[in-house]
């Protein structure tokens, strides 16, 4: 299974993201026919066996120097090595509809044992003049243990516990992991699990720390000494703490004249401000409950690109005033 995101040229959200056409191409090595027997020895008549004259090429020197065979080649250099050929196979095209978030989940299967990697092209279905590529490496374990984790909880939000469902080639009873968000380690820890199964389910809870996306690595450790991991990206609804204070310049402005409000907040973070008109509240004091369409609002992202939104936004909110 493999995660395709769709992201504008700045990182942002794509707002309309359409549908999308995934082709892949399979990579497959030829195994090499083994090595037939060297002949027998002939028998003489008197019973006395003609001994075979030796392959090993003499020693004199060529175009490469001193080494072996005609041309000098050197020592380490084997005549009868040949290098890896390849066959390619196609998979059948897809056709997948993007989500709002942009990420899609593409199931990828090669039956084929001797893949060696997977060539993938994806465009969008209106213009085939945006794509974008990407190869895929296979992975092999000395053990043939593999483990795969995905999303069983449907919009997981902070303060709320998220399920994942682990499934691996072999039984296993305690399970590593480790979470991310926004190039920080949140924590390490582990789960231990009361029967040992080819399927459990991992659970956790979700903090404002790993919002507004975590990255959790989660791996086994077999017999062995071998480490068989996954990992596995998704949103997270809600807000997360951020270090925010507000100061203005002066406690009393006069009407017409500048005052300045400094904001500190954590490096890379976008600050909207709302000001309210004192005259609004004569009839009673204005609401500050408008948290869920905040929410909406950051889910489209910030930046000059949604300078519409924002306006729409706030009118919005100006109206209901």
């Amino acid at each position: 299974m493999e995660k395709i995101e769709l992201k504008q040229i700045d990182g942002k959200p794509v707002l309309e993201p359409g549908n999308i056409i995934v082709s892949a191409r399979v990579k497959i090595l030829i195994q090499e026919e083994p090595a037939t027997e060297p002949p027998q020895p002939s028998e003489n008549p008197d019973n006395s066996s003609t001994p075979t004259p030796p392959t090993t090429p003499r020693w004199r020197y060529g175009h490469y120097g001193w080494g072996y065979g005609r041309c000098g080649y050197p020592p380490w250099y084997d005549p009868n090595c040949k290098d890896p050929q390849y066959r390619y196979g196609n998979l059948p095209e897809k056709n997948l509809t993007v989500p709002a978030n942009g990420l899609v989940t593409y199931d990828l299967l090669v039956n084929e044992t001797d893949s060696v990697e997977v060539y993938l092209n994806v465009h969008y279905v209106e213009d085939t003049g945006v794509y974008t590529s990407r190869t895929l490496t296979t992975f092999r374990s000395p053990s043939n243990t593999f483990l795969s984790v995905s999303l069983k909880t449907n919009k997981p939000a902070s303060g709320q516990k998220v399920k994942l469902e682990l499934k691996a080639t072999r039984k296993f009873s305690r399970v590593y992991y480790t979470i991310l968000s926004r190039g920080v380690l949140i924590t390490e820890n582990h789960q231990d699990f009361s029967t040992p199964s080819k399927s459990q389910i991992l659970s956790f809870s979700v903090t404002s720390d790993m919002a507004p996306k975590l990255k959790i690595i989660v791996f086994i450790r077999v017999e062995d000494k071998e480490i068989v991991a996954d990992a596995i990206s998704f949103n997270v609804e809600g807000f997360y703490n951020n270090k925010v204070s507000l100061m203005f310049d002066s406690d009393k402005v006069e009407t017409g004249s500048i005052s300045t409000l400094s904001v500190k907040a954590y490096r890379n973070s976008n600050v909207y401000a709302v000001a309210v008109d004192k005259s609004t509240t004569l009839l009673g004091e204005a609401s500050d409950d408008f948290s869920q369409g905040v929410e909406g609002f950051l889910a489209v992202g910030g930046g000059n690109y949604y300078r519409k939104k924002r306006e729409a936004f706030f009118r919005k909110r100006h109206e209901s005033e």
